[in-house]
């Protein structure tokens, strides 16, 4: 791949899987995401949450004929339906936490 990627967004899921360099953790993360339980994933900017969605999402994809799971990757980055502001933080999630960034308000795994 000779072009530069700015985020994992502008990633096609074909190409993803050549881009992964599989750690113990990044594996581990995966496999819970690729789980029929819930997972919250929790990082700061450039982290890699998008690209081990992506991964989890090529790889279902990838056993799709077998497993007949179908993952869904929907990314709001650019959605005007995804706006927060004090006032709705606050009303959700209480005073005590207005004030956070939405990103933060999720638990580690």
């Amino acid at each position: 791949m000779s072009e530069f990627i700015f985020r994992t967004e502008d990633i096609r899921t074909e190409q993803i899987l050549g881009l992964y360099v599989e750690t113990a953790k990044d594996k581990r993360i995966v496999d819970l995401l690729k789980s029929a339980n819930p997972v919250i994933l929790e990082g700061s900017r450039g982290t890699g949450k998008s690209f081990l969605l992506g991964v989890a999402e090529a790889q279902l994809l990838a056993s799709f004929q077998t497993d007949r799971v179908l993952p869904v990757y929907l990314s709001f980055v650019k959605s005007s339906l995804l706006q927060s502001n004090e006032r709705v933080a606050s009303r959700l999630f209480g005073r005590e936490r207005a004030a956070l960034p939405m990103q933060h308000l999720s638990a580690h795994l």
